[in-house]
C-alpha cells in the first residue's frame, strides 16, 4: 500500500499604500503590494500580470516577481478604483501541497480592500501541475465630509451726518438692507414711519459702496434734511446704496449707480390720525399730498416731491416755504410737502429695481402692495426705533451689508464698521 501525504505551504500578502491628499475630500491612493509564497523551491511564482481595471485605477509599474515574490504598484484615483492581477504558481515537487493560510501583513491598509479568488484556505496545489489566483486592490476609501465652517460678517451704518463708504472685503453674494428715516410726528399720532428694502447682489472684492443714511425730521426743519423737505415737521430722509458717490437727488443722471433705497416718512403736523409713512413703490400720501413713487409726479406746484427729495411745506396764501405743515419723505421720489400751512406731507418711495439685486422686496407701514419683481411691497404693521428686518422704522435711519462666507482656512475674521472707509 501506498501512502501520500500533503504538504504545507502558506501565502503572506503583503500590502503597503500610502495617501496623497491634494484636497479636502481627496480619495487618490497608491499601493504597493506584495505577495510571498512560503514554502520549499519546489513550489514557485512563475508569472505575474495585470488583467483589469476598473473607474481609472492603473498600475503605474510593471509588476515583477521571483520564485516567491510578486511585487506590484498601482494608482486607485477615486472611490471604489480597482486593479486586479492574476499570479501563476507551479508545483514541481512529487507531492501535493496544501495552503494551510493566506495571511496579510499590512501598513495603514483600512482604505484599501484586496479580494484573493482561485485560492483559499485548504486548497490542494497538486504536484506537477499550475495553479492560478488573482489579487483585486480596490480603493474603499469612505468620503467623510468635514463640517463646513462659515462666517457671517454684518457691517452697520447708523447716521452720522457723512456719506460713508464700503470698500467690499470679499467676493461674493451680500445682502444689502436699508430704513429710511421718520417724518417729524407732531401729533405723536401712529404713523410716519420710514420705509425697509432688501436685497441681494454679487460683489467683487475691492468695490465700493457709497452709503447714505436718513436723518429723523426736526421740529421747524428749515433745511433739507438727507431729502426730507422743510415744514414745522420736518420730512424723513431717505437711505440709499450706490456705486457712485453724491446724495439721491444729484444721482438722477446715474440710476445705474444706485442699488437700493428706502423711503423716509412724511411730516406730520396736525393731521388727526393719519398715516404718512414712507417706502414701498409708492409712499402713503394725505389729502392732495401724493406719496413718491417710482416716476415722477406730473403736478407742478412748488410743495411736490421731486427725485431723491421730499416737496416743502407750501402756504399757499402766500406762495412762499412757511414753517407751518409736514415736510414730504424724502425716497427715490419724494412725498409731496403740505399744500398748507397746517397739514402733512406724504412719505418717499423706496427702490429695488436695479437688475443687479435679487431675492428683493420693499416693507412699509400700511401701506399699498405690489406683486412684481421690480416694486415688490409688502405692507406691515410693524414697526421699531430698532433696524429689524422687514419692520418700518422709527428715528433714524439705518443700514446693513452682510456676507456668508466659507472659511476655506479654518481662521475667522472679526470686522466692526468704524464709520471710516474699510
Amino acid at each position: 500500500m501506498k501512502l501520500k501525504w500533503n504538504r504545507k505551504c502558506t501565502i503572506l500578502v503583503l500590502f503597503m499604500f500610502i495617501t496623497v491628499t491634494f484636497a479636502s475630500f481627496n480619495t487618490n491612493l497608491f499601493i504597493n503590494g506584495k505577495a510571498y509564497v512560503r514554502v520549499d523551491d519546489q513550489v514557485r511564482i512563475t508569472n505575474i500580470e495585470l488583467v483589469d481595471t476598473e473607474l481609472d485605477g492603473y498600475e503605474t509599474i510593471d509588476p515583477e516577481f521571483t520564485s516567491d515574490t510578486v511585487t506590484m504598484d498601482a494608482n486607485l484615483p477615486k472611490q471604489a478604483s480597482s486593479v486586479t492581477y492574476r499570479v501563476t504558481i507551479e508545483n514541481n515537487a512529487q507531492y501535493d501541497y496544501d495552503i494551510t493560510d493566506i495571511l496579510e501583513e499590512s501598513y495603514s491598509n483600512k482604505d484599501v480592500k484586496y479580494e484573493i479568488v482561485g485560492v483559499q484556505k485548504e486548497t490542494l496545489l497538486p504536484a506537477h501541475t499550475t495553479t492560478t489566483f488573482t489579487i483585486k486592490f480596490t480603493n474603499n476609501k469612505t468620503i467623510v465630509e468635514e463640517d463646513e465652517v462659515y462666517q457671517t460678517l454684518t457691517y452697520n451704518f447708523d447716521y452720522t451726518g457723512e456719506e460713508q463708504t464700503f470698500t467690499v472685503p470679499y467676493t461674493g453674494k451680500y445682502t444689502l438692507e436699508v430704513w429710511g428715516a421718520a417724518g417729524r410726528n407732531v401729533s405723536a399720532y401712529e404713523g410716519s414711519y420710514g420705509g425697509y428694502s432688501h436685497g441681494e447682489i454679487n460683489l467683487n472684492k475691492g468695490e465700493k459702496l457709497y452709503i447714505t443714511i436718513g436723518k429723523l425730521g426736526t421740529l421747524q426743519q428749515r433745511k433739507q434734511n438727507t431729502g426730507g423737505g422743510i415744514g414745522d415737521a420736518g420730512g424723513g430722509g431717505g437711505t440709499h446704496i450706490s456705486t457712485i458717490k453724491g446724495e439721491l437727488k444729484s444721482l438722477k443722471n446715474y440710476k445705474d449707480s444706485i442699488l437700493i433705497v428706502a423711503g423716509g416718512g412724511g411730516g406730520h403736523d396736525v393731521c388727526n390720525n393719519a398715516n404718512l409713512s414712507g417706502g414701498g413703490y409708492k409712499g402713503v400720501g394725505f389729502g392732495t399730498a401724493k406719496g413718491g413713487e417710482q416716476t415722477p409726479n406730473s403736478d407742478t406746484y412748488d410743495n411736490v416731491g421731486i427725485f431723491g427729495q421730499g416737496g416743502n411745506s407750501l402756504y399757499t396764501d402766500k406762495g412762499v416755504y412757511f414753517d407751518y405743515g409736514g415736510g414730504g419723505g424724502g425716497g427715490y421720489y419724494g412725498g409731496d410737502g403740505s399744500p398748507t400751512g397746517s397739514g402733512c406731507g406724504a412719505g418717499g418711495s423706496g427702490y429695488i429695481g436695479n437688475s443687479r439685486l435679487a431675492n428683493k422686496a420693499m416693507y412699509c407701514f400700511n401701506c399699498e402692495e405690489s406683486s412684481d419683481v421690480s416694486t415688490k411691497t409688502i405692507s406691515t404693521t410693524n414697526h421699531s426705533a430698532d433696524p429689524i428686518s422687514n419692520y418700518a422704522k422709527e428715528g433714524n435711519g439705518y443700514a446693513k451689508i452682510t456676507i456668508t462666507r466659507k472659511i476655506e482656512d479654518g481662521t475667522e475674521y472679526d470686522y466692526e464698521y468704524t464709520g471710516g472707509e474699510q
